[in-house]
């Protein structure tokens, strides 16, 4: 086996790993994202905005909530 079916074996493993982990375990998926990932400015203003609009907020205070996010000016909503 020559390193490009190597290669291409390695990435079906790895997208059948993550789509099974999404499926069954979504929280370890999700760690495990931040672990590669790292938490960033727009994982940070994604989670505003979701915390935003979860909370009763219309699209302005999500919208409001990402841009201070994208920022780094984040505030507890």
């Amino acid at each position: 086996m020559d390193w490009n079916e190597q290669k291409r074996y390695l990435r079906v493993c790895i997208l059948l790993a993550a789509l099974l982990g999404r499926l069954w375990l979504p929280a370890g998926a999700e760690q495990l994202s931040r672990w590669i990932l790292g938490e960033g400015p727009v994982q940070t203003a994604c989670a505003a905005f979701e915390s935003a609009v979860a909370q009763g907020g219309g699209m302005k205070d999500g919208l409001a909530a990402f841009c201070d996010g994208i920022s780094g000016n984040a505030t507890e909503h």
